[in-house]
C-alpha cells in the first residue's frame, strides 16, 4: 500500500494468510488471503510500506513471525481473540458501502479474521468508530485483468523509485512514475501509482483507455477543462474517510476538524456540480440528484461566503462563522463574543503606543504580541518574552485576560457548531456511496488527462491478445527514464533500438554496451502500452502480458549472511517457480550466474535459459557475457549489442543488431584501458590473455589430433601410435 497505514496478518500451519491493510486516510479495507511459499515472498510484498502490522500473541512460534521480526517490520502482538472470523464477517457485512458478496468474504476466512482484529484496534487506538456502510471493502488477492508484478520486478524496473543515488543527481525525476505523473488531485496520484504498479490485462480495457486518452489529445478544449476543474477539487478520499470514521469524542481540535470539512466538502460539490454541467465526462443521474440534494442541504447550514483557509488563525475564524446566522440564537451571541474579544485585542496592541507592535497568533499559545527586540527591554509590563530573529513574542496581564475570554467564546460557539455539523454529518453518511463514485470518477479523469499529457509526443502503441504466434515487436524503442535524463543534463542522444521477441532471445555485449538498458526498456514499453499509454518508440505491437518477471542486478545482504550468488540463486528460483501454465509472461533476466566459477555459471545459465526457452507463452529476453550460449541455443535469436575501437579508445555505439558476438574481443581490457589503469597492468593483461588463448587453442589442436588418432589407431602399429602420443603430449 503506497501510504503509511496499519495492518493485520494471521497465518496457519499450511502457510496460508489472511492480511488485512487499512489507511485513515483512505476509507478502503483491503483483504487478500494466498497460500504462499516458505519464504512467505507475497505477503512480505503485501505488506511492503506498512507502518504497524497486528499479529496474534498465540502465534510467535510461527515462521511468518520471524520473518516479519527479520525484516524489521514494527510487529504489535495482538490478542488471538480478536482475530475472528464470525466478527469479521459481521464488521465486513455492517461497513460495506456497497453490497458485499457473501461468498466473496467467505472463501478468505483469515482475511475476515485479520479484519476483525484490524478494525478492534483501530477502535481502540484512534479513539473512534466506523459508520454504517461506510467503507470500501477490496479484495487485493483478485488479480483477473491486472498484469502482475513482484516487488522485486517493481524495484529493478524503477516504477516507483529509483535506485541510483547518481540518477538522481542527474535527472530531478529518477522514476518512472515520477515522468508520467502529471496528475492535479489527490486521488488521481493514487490511482496512477497503483494502476503503474498493476497494468491492465483485458483487452476491451486496455482499448477502452487508449480511445479515452486518444480522444482527450484530439479535443484539446476537454483537456484543458479538466485541468481547469481538477486542480480545485480538495483530496476526496480524505473526506470520506473523515465522515466514515465516528469520533467518540469529541474536542475543539476535532470541531474544527469538522467545520474545515464541511467547507472544504461544499466546495468539492459546487465543482462537482459545475463538472456536471460540462461535457467532459458523464455521471449517472442518481448519482448527481444525490450529491445536488446534498449540496443543497449543505447550502441551507453553511454560509456561502465561508471558504476553507491555510493559516490557523483563519481556520478558527472560518470554523466558528461557517454557519448561517439566524439558524442559533446561542450561536451567534457566541460568534459576535470571540469578534469582539479579538478587536479589543487589537485595540489594546495599538494603545501601548510602540512602533511596528503587531498582534500574532499560534496555535500553542494563542494570541500574542510581536514586540520589536529594541521596545522589549524598555518596558516591564511584558511576560513570557521569546526573543526570535527580528521580533520578541511576549504577552501581557491584560492580554492573558482577553485571551481567556475568547477562548471562553471560541470553544461555546464551537460546541453550537457542532450540533448543527452534526445533522450534516449525517446527510452526508447517506451520501456516500454517490461521494464515493465521485471520488473514482475524479481519479479516473485525472488519470486519463496526465496520461494525455504524458502521451503527446509518443506513439499510440498497437495491443493484441497473446497467441501462439504473436511477437512483440518495436521499432524505435526508448528508455523513458534515461533519454530524460539526458535530455536533462544536455548530453549525447538516446540511441533507439529496435525488439522482436518470441520464446527465448539471447543479448550479448560488453560491459557498458546497454544490454541491462535494452532490457528495461522492453518492459517499460510493455507497462506503459498496458497502462493504456502511448511508449517511447516510433511503433510498437504488443501481445497482452500477464505476467513480468525480472532477474537483474548484483547486491548482497550482510544482515541477512547472504552473498550476491546466493541472493542470485534465490531470486531465479522464486521466478521459475512463479512460471505458470497458460499465462502469457514475460522474463527478463541480466548478467546470470557471474558470482561463481566460470564452468559452474556457464552449467546453471545453460540449464535455466533451456527451461525458459522450453516454457510454453514465456518470452524471455536472457543477457549474459557468456557468448558460448549463442551456439548451444542454435535455433535461438541472438542480438549483440555493438561497441567499437578508435585507436585506444572503446567507442559503445548502443546499437543492437542480429547475430552473434565475436569471441576473441578483448572488450573488457579496453574499457579497463578506458577507465585510466595503467599501461603496465593493460599489457601484463593482454600477455596473459594471449597465453591463456593460446593454451585453449593448444588444447583444441591437441584434442583434434587424438581424435584423428583413435580413428585410425588400428592401422598403425605399436611404434608409430607412441610416436603419435609423444607427439600431442609435446614430449
Amino acid at each position: 500500500m503506497e501510504e503509511a497505514c496499519i495492518g493485520a496478518v494471521i497465518a496457519n500451519n499450511n502457510r496460508e494468510v489472511g492480511v488485512a491493510l487499512f489507511s485513515l486516510s483512505h476509507p478502503m479495507l483491503i483483504l487478500k488471503q494466498v497460500a504462499d511459499d516458505r519464504m512467505f515472498s507475497e505477503v512480505l510484498q503485501s505488506i511492503e510500506g506498512v507502518k504497524t502490522i497486528l499479529f496474534p500473541d498465540s502465534h510467535t512460534h510461527h515462521r511468518l513471525y520471524d520473518m516479519l521480526s527479520q525484516k524489521k517490520f514494527n510487529v504489535v502482538l495482538y490478542r488471538r481473540q480478536k482475530f475472528s472470523e464470525d466478527r469479521g464477517m459481521d464488521l465486513l457485512t455492517k461497513l460495506s458501502v456497497l453490497q458485499l458478496d457473501p461468498r466473496e468474504a467467505e472463501r478468505r476466512h483469515l482475511a475476515r479474521s485479520a479484519a476483525s482484529a484490524l478494525i478492534g484496534y483501530l477502535e481502540t487506538t484512534e479513539n473512534c468508530s466506523f459508520a454504517k456502510n461506510s467503507l470500501q471493502i477490496s479484495f487485493g488477492d483478485c488479480i483477473e485483468g491486472r498484469l502482475v508484478m513482484d516487488q522485486v520486478t517493481i524495484r529493478n524496473l524503477e516504477l516507483i523509485s529509483n535506485r541510483r543515488s547518481t540518477l538522481g543527481k542527474r535527472i530531478k525525476n529518477g522514476c518512472v512514475f515520477d515522468i508520467i505523473n502529471l496528475t492535479l488531485t489527490k486521488p488521481g496520484y493514487r490511482l496512477l501509482r497503483s494502476q503503474l504498479i498493476s497494468p491492465l490485462s483485458d483487452l476491451d480495457a486496455i482499448h477502452r483507455r487508449q480511445n479515452l486518452v486518444e480522444n482527450l489529445l484530439a479535443r484539446d478544449d476537454r483537456l484543458k477543462t479538466l485541468q481547469e476543474f481538477l486542480p480545485r477539487f480538495h483530496d476526496v478520499d480524505q473526506l470520506t474517510s473523515h465522515y466514515a470514521v465516528i469520533p467518540k469524542k469529541s474536542s475543539l481540535r476535532t470541531l474544527k476538524r469538522e467545520a474545515d470539512n464541511a467547507i472544504r466538502l461544499r466546495e468539492v460539490l459546487q465543482v462537482g456540480g459545475e463538472l456536471f454541467a460540462s461535457d467532459a465526462t458523464k455521471f449517472s443521474t442518481d448519482v448527481q440528484t444525490s450529491l445536488g440534494e446534498l449540496l443543497q442541504f449543505i447550502n441551507t447550514k453553511i454560509h456561502e461566503e465561508a471558504v476553507f483557509r491555510k493559516g490557523a488563525e483563519e481556520q478558527r475564524v472560518e470554523s466558528i462563522h461557517c454557519i448561517k446566522s439566524g439558524l442559533d440564537d446561542v450561536l451567534d451571541l457566541a460568534r459576535e463574543s470571540h469578534s469582539n474579544c479579538i478587536e479589543t485585542m487589537k485595540e489594546y496592541a495599538d494603545s501601548l503606543d510602540i512602533e511596528n507592535i503587531q498582534l500574532g497568533f499560534s496555535t500553542p499559545r494563542g494570541y500574542f504580541l510581536k514586540v520589536p527586540l529594541t521596545a522589549v527591554n524598555d518596558s516591564s509590563i511584558f511576560l513570557q518574552c521569546v526573543k526570535l530573529k527580528r521580533y520578541a513574542a511576549c504577552t501581557t496581564a491584560e492580554l492573558v485576560s482577553l485571551n481567556i475570554r475568547q477562548e471562553d467564546a471560541l470553544r461555546e460557539a464551537l460546541i453550537r457548531t457542532e450540533y448543527h455539523l452534526a445533522q450534516l454529518r449525517d446527510q452526508v453518511r447517506k451520501a456516500l456511496p454517490s461521494l464515493i463514485a465521485l471520488t473514482e470518477a475524479v481519479a479516473e479523469l485525472d488519470l486519463l488527462q496526465s496520461l494525455a499529457r504524458f502521451s503527446e509526443t509518443l506513439a499510440k502503441p498497437t495491443v493484441i491478445a497473446a497467441s501462439d504466434v504473436s511477437r512483440l515487436q518495436v521499432i524505435g524503442g526508448r528508455h523513458i527514464i534515461l533519454e530524460k535524463a539526458l535530455a536533462e543534463n544536455d548530453s549525447e542522444e538516446f540511441v533507439p533500438n529496435d525488439i522482436d521477441l518470441k520464446s527465448l532471445s539471447l543479448v550479448v555485449g560488453p560491459n557498458c554496451a546497454g544490454k541491462t538498458t535494452y532490457l528495461k526498456q522492453c518492459a517499460l514499453i510493455v507497462i506503459l502500452a498496458q497502462l493504456g499509454a502511448r511508449v517511447p518508440a516510433d511503433s510498437a505491437t504488443i501481445p497482452i502480458y500477464t505476467h513480468i518477471s525480472t532477474r537483474i542486478g548484483n547486491e548482497d545482504n550482510l544482515e541477512g549472511n547472504a552473498s550476491t550468488f546466493s541472493l542470485e540463486m534465490t531470486e531465479i528460483s522464486n521466478l521459475l517457480r512463479s512460471l505458470k501454465p497458460g499465462k502469457h509472461q514475460l522474463v527478463l533476466v541480466d548478467e546470470l550466474c557471474r558470482g561463481t566459477s566460470t564452468e559452474e555459471g556457464m552449467s546453471l545459465a545453460f540449464a535455466i535459459a533451456e527451461v525458459l526457452g522450453r516454457s510454453p507463452n514465456v518470452d524471455t529476453l536472457f543477457a549474459t557475457h557468456f557468448h558460448q550460449l549463442q551456439h548451444a541455443f542454435p535455433g535461438v535469436l541472438s542480438f549483440t549489442i555493438t561497441s567499437d575501437t578508435v585507436g585506444k579508445t572503446l567507442l559503445f555505439q548502443h546499437r543492437i543488431k542480429q547475430g552473434a558476438q565475436a569471441d576473441d574481443l578483448p572488450y573488457g581490457i579496453e574499457l579497463a584501458r578506458s577507465c585510466g589503469f595503467p599501461k603496465a597492468l593493460i599489457e601484463c593483461a593482454f600477455e596473459t590473455r594471449d597465453y591463456l588463448l593460446n593454451q585453449i587453442q593448444s588444447k583444441k589442436a591437441s584434442l583434434q589430433r587424438f581424435r584423428i588418432l583413435s580413428e585410425s589407431v588400428t592401422t598403425l602399429n605399436l611404434d608409430q601410435v607412441r610416436r603419435c602420443l609423444m607427439e600431442i603430449s609435446g614430449q
